[in-house]
């Protein structure tokens, strides 16, 4: 098994802990119960640059230890992964609950501007920003999901209040965009070494 099948393999197990009775408190947030009652059930999807992901979902009851355990397919983290790779070509590295994902072709940044297409993360969840409306944040997500009565239920278009993030499950937001800062740095480090650059070419009359 390759790096990022044992990485996502890792995050996998620790969402699911979520297919528990404890994930039906977060589940009240906003967003539709839509029942689960064949495998590959596209529960939302989203489209971006012309490209559309699908969120799969499949009856708990059903799933095999290889299913539960896929890098591309119905974890929380397979769909990051998925549409990262999809929408923008970035080759998903690590998914680690509380730490800044990672990535082989790209840098991960923790945000408060939050934009379409940015990664949420709440303890062992995962999800991609769908919407962005004032300080509502719809959701994008897999595996979001409950058993009650034999039956599988999941959240679609959950939604997040920027102005209230929990901070006892860890609601984080992350870009790839670089920081106004670190963008102010990089523009001032280019004019500066154009200034050097210009001075080390201008002649020294004072020579002559």
């Amino acid at each position: 098994m390759g790096l990022l099948k044992r990485t996502l393999a890792i995050v996998i197990a620790a969402c699911a802990l979520l297919l528990s009775s404890g994930l039906q408190v977060f589940a009240a947030r906003g967003g539709e119960i839509i029942e689960i009652e064949s495998e590959n059930q596209v529960v939302d999807s989203m489209t971006i640059g012309g490209k559309t992901i699908y969120a799969y979902y499949h009856p708990i009851s059903t799933l095999t230890s290889e299913e539960v355990f896929s890098d591309e397919t119905y974890s929380c983290a397979a769909l990051v992964s998925r549409f990262y790779k999809e929408v923008y070509g970035i080759d998903m590295q690590y998914l680690y609950p509380s730490s800044a994902p990672t990535a082989h072709n790209a840098v991960f940044y923790e945000t408060e501007i939050v934009h379409v297409g940015d990664i949420y993360m709440s303890n062992n969840h995962w999800a991609i920003v769908k919407e962005v409306n004032g300080s509502t944040v719809t959701l994008f997500e897999q595996n979001w999901c409950w058993s009650e009565d034999g039956k599988t239920f999941a959240k679609c278009g959950r939604t997040v209040d920027l102005d209230n993030l929990d901070e006892s499950i860890g609601e984080t937001f992350y870009t790839t965009r670089m920081p106004l800062k670190s963008v102010l740095k990089t523009i001032a480090a280019m004019i500066r070494n154009r200034i050097n650059f210009v001075n080390a070419c201008r002649p020294n009359y004072a020579l002559k």
